[in-house]
């Protein structure tokens, strides 16, 4: 079975979820190689590595995102770590 490690964690740009940290975050995904989701409150998750995905989810400033990385778990904490600090600041 594949491990699974996963973290809520807050939009903390004043625009929300726009292209630059989406684009980011869809690198961070893209890089890791496993499936990352991205969810919003009780809506479907989508893949972090579609730029379109991502920005369909709308997210607005202080949301909650529930964020899935299937692997390894300690290069799903990294992967973690890295959108975390772009949900916080807006880039890596």
């Amino acid at each position: 079975s594949i491990a699974m490690t996963e973290r809520r964690m807050h939009v903390g740009t004043a625009n929300g979820l726009h292209a630059r940290p989406i684009a980011d975050i869809a690198r961070i995904a893209l890089a890791h190689g496993a499936r990352v989701t991205v969810q919003l409150g009780a809506g479907d998750p989508v893949d972090a590595a579609s730029i379109l995905e991502l920005m369909n989810l709308g997210a607005a400033q202080g949301d909650e995102l529930r964020v899935v990385v299937d692997g390894d778990a300690q290069d799903a904490e990294r992967v973690l770590d890295s959108i975390a600090t772009v949900l916080a600041s807006g880039s890596l």
